[in-house]
């Protein structure tokens, strides 16, 4: 079947091996945001509205899945904001009901999640990871080019009720432009704003990593990320993406050890690892991982081999 609205599976450096949904397909969002990587936006609106029959996209779906592809996550994405469209809650239970092995990702601008509407779509979510980017409106106006009406104060409710409604599901996507929301006095701003999001599970620091719609947009350099993490590591769980990685070990030191020993067995059917790619990707210490490979592989799980780079664990 040719697919309109459902793409992928494809390798994600955030959220694994992920089916994307885009129910919108065209540049139509509630930002226009300097670092997009889909390029300008071409409708600029904050209107929902039903962009494609949701039954061509449920059979896409079910076309999709019905061979059981092994996924971290369908997730709703792509061209637009998904959660201009106006069935998207309609859609995620659909999934839920019909595919209830497969976790939903929600990548969103966050724009919305201001209307209670909107915020039904996060019951059946497993991961929501809006943009908060300013710290300001000024900032907002340079980085993000809302439509009319979207301010800060607006965005940073919608995530407060987010994170109220569904704590633990909501993890806080953060984008560093150089010279615009880089400096101490945006950094505490936005550590004011993160300490009030309780029930945040995370924030995730990103800066360019691929060109975006505005030529003067650069990367971070290693020291803002550093002060960011600084900053925000007390508050809440840190991760960084792409040329300076790093997590925080709080983001799975917590987690129940049937649960982790799944993941990480997930993993290790796709590729071995060493302890420290199994800590990076499962955003757990070192000592941890290196704890749990060593115990699967006393109970016959996995096997092991030593190479130049470390031990690589690998499943059986």
């Amino acid at each position: 079947m040719h697919k309109h609205y459902v793409f992928g599976p494809v390798a994600s450096r955030r959220l694994g091996i992920s089916l994307g949904v885009d129910p919108i397909r065209q540049k139509c969002c509630t930002l226009d945001c300097v670092y997009c990587e889909a390029g300008k936006t071409v409708e600029l609106t904050c209107q929902r509205r039903n962009f494609a029959p949701l039954e061509m996209i449920q059979a896409e779906l079910a076309d999709a899945l019905k061979e059981a592809p092994r996924l971290d996550y369908i997730t709703f994405s792509g061209t637009g904001e998904p959660t201009l469209y106006l069935p998207l809650a309609e859609l995620a239970q659909w999934i839920k009901t019909n595919y209830p092995a497969y976790k939903i990702c929600l990548l969103t601008n966050g724009t919305l999640l201001h209307d209670p509407e909107v915020r039904k779509v996060l019951e059946f979510v497993d991961l929501a990871m809006p943009n908060f980017d300013a710290s300001n409106d000024e900032e907002l106006a340079i980085i993000n080019r809302p439509a009319a009406g979207i301010t800060v104060e607006s965005i940073a409710d919608g995530i407060r009720s987010a994170c109220r409604e569904y704590p633990g599901k909501i993890a806080l996507e953060l984008f560093i432009v150089p010279g615009v929301n880089d400096d101490q006095t945006s950094i505490s701003r936005f550590a004011g704003y993160i300490k009030s999001f309780a029930g945040l599970r995370s924030v995730q620091l990103n800066t360019l990593d691929r060109p975006g719609v505005e030529e003067w947009v650069k990367p971070a350099p290693a020291e803002t990320i550093r002060k960011f993490i600084a900053a925000l590591e007390s508050i809440v769980p840190v991760e960084a993406v792409g040329r300076y990685r790093f997590r925080s070990y709080a983001l799975r030191e917590d987690v129940v050890l049937q649960e982790l020993d799944h993941d990480l067995l997930e993993l290790l059917r796709r590729r071995s690892a060493t302890a420290e790619d199994i800590a990076l990707t499962l955003k757990i210490s070192p000592e941890k991982a290196r704890e749990r490979a060593e115990e699967l592989l006393k109970g016959g799980m996995l096997c092991a081999e030593k190479m130049e780079r470390g031990i690589f664990y690998s499943a059986v």
